[in-house]
């Protein structure tokens, strides 16, 4: 079994971050019974990470695999693609890819924050209901995808979707949606955003103007396989549908 591939990270408080990735690849179907996520703790100083990042790791195993969707079978191929907190009200959020709901939404799991970080036996998730259906970009003609997450405190949470094609090598356009207070139904934010680059995460910030946001998407555009040059985008003047 190989490294983790560190798909997502999100901020915690003061210089801790958490960053969360799945051993998962798509030729390791029939050894999905090992399949594992990891997530650890981060530790920024200044532009450094402190040496004692990493040390800590949460195993959240029992509970993604209690959902069904995660490390079963190839069925349900379920891969972390992003994670969020909202410490205000003790949550935290799960995001998948390659796998939708039965319904035919997208994948988003919230558990109790103080338990996850206190690696209690007791932490478990419930699936959140986002009313979310992906939709086919007809430029890769595939579904859309939920690629990361992004809260903000006393808002809601944003998630970022985009879309690829041909083994990873095309890439669509990408999407922002938001739920309010972190409950369903998620609405449209922005759509068709930076088209042939593939956002894979996401930050977010209130702006200097009342009700307005700004938004960095990273689009890594794996350009090792597709030799595409990775990009940021940034937006400004964001709004988001608060009603």
């Amino acid at each position: 079994m190989g490294e983790a591939n560190f798909s997502g990270m999100c901020w915690w408080k003061d210089n801790r971050y958490f960053v969360t990735g799945s051993h998962y690849h798509i030729k390791n179907n029939t050894r999905f019974v090992e399949n594992r996520s990891v997530v650890q703790q981060i530790l920024l100083l200044n532009e450094q990470l402190d040496r004692e990042s990493g040390k800590e790791n949460y195993h959240p195993d029992s509970a993604l695999r209690a959902m069904g969707f995660y490390g079963e079978s190839a069925e349900n191929p379920g891969e972390i693609t992003g994670m969020a907190m909202d410490p205000k009200h003790n949550r935290i959020f799960f995001g998948f890819d390659k796998c939708l709901a039965k319904d035919g939404t997208v994948v988003l799991f919230e558990g109790q924050l103080d338990k996850f970080l206190a690696r209690s036996a007791e932490f478990d998730l419930k699936f959140v209901k986002t009313d979310l259906k992906p939709g086919l970009d007809p430029a890769t003609n595939t579904q859309y995808d939920l690629t990361d997450l992004a809260y903000i405190p006393d808002k809601g949470l944003v998630m970022l979707l985009s879309s690829e094609g041909n083994e990873g090598k095309q890439f669509g356009s990408n999407q922002l949606w938001f739920m309010k207070a972190g409950f369903g139904p998620a609405k449209l934010v922005l759509k068709d955003l930076s088209p042939g680059n593939r956002g894979s995460g996401l930050a977010i910030r209130a702006s200097s103007k009342p009700e307005e946001y700004e938004a960095a998407i990273v689009c890594d555009n794996a350009m090792e396989d597709s030799r595409i040059p990775s990009r940021i985008l940034y937006l400004r003047g964001v709004r988001l549908p608060m009603r």
